[in-house]
Protein backbone atom coordinates (compact mmCIF):
# COMPACT_ATOMS: atom_id res chain seq x y z
CA UNK A 1 0.00 0.00 0.00
CA UNK A 2 1.21 3.62 -0.90
CA UNK A 3 1.12 6.05 2.00
CA UNK A 4 -0.11 9.40 1.06
CA UNK A 5 1.11 12.80 3.40
CA UNK A 6 -1.47 12.25 5.73
CA UNK A 7 -1.01 8.82 6.44
CA UNK A 8 2.44 9.02 7.11
CA UNK A 9 1.21 11.74 9.79
CA UNK A 10 -1.32 9.23 11.38
CA UNK A 11 1.03 6.69 11.82
CA UNK A 12 3.79 9.34 13.83
CA UNK A 13 0.86 10.69 15.98
CA UNK A 14 0.28 7.25 16.38
CA UNK A 15 -2.99 7.85 15.40
CA UNK A 16 -5.81 4.05 16.33
CA UNK A 17 -7.60 4.75 12.87
CA UNK A 18 -5.02 3.76 10.56
CA UNK A 19 -3.82 0.18 12.95
CA UNK A 20 -6.84 -1.81 10.92
CA UNK A 21 -5.39 -0.62 7.24
CA UNK A 22 -1.78 -0.99 8.31
CA UNK A 23 -3.24 -5.04 9.66
CA UNK A 24 -4.69 -5.71 6.58
CA UNK A 25 -1.48 -3.76 3.90
CA UNK A 26 1.14 -4.78 6.30
CA UNK A 27 3.35 -4.13 3.03
CA UNK A 28 3.88 -0.27 2.63
CA UNK A 29 5.50 2.12 0.50
CA UNK A 30 6.33 5.66 0.17
CA UNK A 31 6.48 7.99 -2.38
CA UNK A 32 9.12 10.98 -2.59
CA UNK A 33 6.63 13.13 -2.75
CA UNK A 34 4.62 12.32 -0.17
CA UNK A 35 8.33 12.25 1.93
CA UNK A 36 9.38 15.41 0.75
CA UNK A 37 5.47 17.11 1.95
CA UNK A 38 5.48 15.42 5.15
CA UNK A 39 9.10 16.83 5.76
CA UNK A 40 8.53 19.90 4.50
CA UNK A 41 5.78 19.96 7.30
CA UNK A 42 7.27 19.19 10.24
CA UNK A 43 10.34 21.54 9.40
CA UNK A 44 8.83 24.61 12.17
CA UNK A 45 7.56 21.56 14.50
CA UNK A 46 9.50 21.75 18.28
CA UNK A 47 9.11 17.93 17.95
CA UNK A 48 11.52 18.01 14.43
CA UNK A 49 14.40 15.65 15.98
CA UNK A 50 12.13 13.30 17.45
CA UNK A 51 9.80 12.91 14.10
CA UNK A 52 13.27 12.91 12.09
CA UNK A 53 14.28 9.92 14.25
CA UNK A 54 10.50 8.34 13.72
CA UNK A 55 10.57 8.70 10.19
CA UNK A 56 14.43 7.49 9.54
CA UNK A 57 13.61 4.18 11.18
CA UNK A 58 10.39 3.76 8.71
CA UNK A 59 12.58 4.73 5.96
CA UNK A 60 14.94 1.69 6.80
CA UNK A 61 12.41 -0.76 6.96
CA UNK A 62 9.85 0.86 3.91
CA UNK A 63 10.82 1.49 0.42
CA UNK A 64 10.42 5.22 -1.26
CA UNK A 65 9.06 5.23 -4.00
CA UNK A 66 10.53 7.28 -6.76
CA UNK A 67 8.89 9.66 -9.90
CA UNK A 68 8.92 7.28 -12.36
CA UNK A 69 5.95 5.57 -14.40
CA UNK A 70 6.32 2.40 -12.67
CA UNK A 71 5.58 3.88 -9.63
CA UNK A 72 1.77 4.25 -11.19
CA UNK A 73 1.84 0.11 -10.92
CA UNK A 74 1.92 0.43 -7.02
Amino acid sequence: MILDTNAISAMAEDDRDILPVLRVHPQIRVPVIALGEYRHGILGSRRWAEVEEWLSALLAVTPVLAVVEATSRH
